[in-house]
């Protein structure tokens, strides 16, 4: 029996960041990111979590 997982809900400003992301690796970014979510037991995805993930997925 597979169990469904609750929607994930973005906040505005996390969101608008993503979408700065270029458009050919945004699906992988919110993938990453929502994965990175649940890992955390999070239900929202903020701004704070999006730079999180940013930073470790992409250091300068």
């Amino acid at each position: 029996m597979t169990v469904a997982k609750p929607p994930i809900t973005w906040d505005a400003d996390a969101a608008e960041q993503l979408k700065r992301a270029p458009f050919f690796i945004r699906k992988l970014a919110r993938k990453r990111v929502e994965v990175a979510a649940r890992q955390q037991g999070l239900d929202r995805v903020t701004l704070q979590l999006v730079q999180q993930v940013k930073q470790k997925e992409m250091p300068q």
